[in-house]
């Protein structure tokens, strides 16, 4: 992504605040994206800036959650003229 390899080009060069700016320009153009949070986030470690970091890379661990489970409910794929219905989880059909 050309805005990460921008950003740590500019930190090659010591340029955090040059750095930040590419992440933060990035981030108010597109939707939040996991990579760009986290990166902007250590940039702010770097800045001494904890607290602002630590909710960068929440917000970063947040993009990347997976999806929550759907606990043992399974929902087979019908044809058209099906209905939905839960499926039986194969543990309880081997019971």
């Amino acid at each position: 992504m050309l805005a990460i390899r921008t950003a740590d080009h500019l930190l090659e060069r010591q340029e955090s605040s040059a750095a930040a700016d590419v992440l933060e320009r990035y981030l108010a153009a597109h939707p939040p994206h996991g990579r760009v949070l986290q990166r902007l986030g250590r940039v702010r470690l770097m800045q001494g800036r904890a607290a602002e970091a630590a909710h960068l890379l929440e917000q970063a661990l947040e993009c990347c959650a997976p999806e929550p489970a759907m606990d043992d409910e399974v929902v087979a794929i019908c044809t058209d003229d099906q209905q939905l219905a839960p499926a039986t989880p194969p543990s309880a059909a081997a019971r």
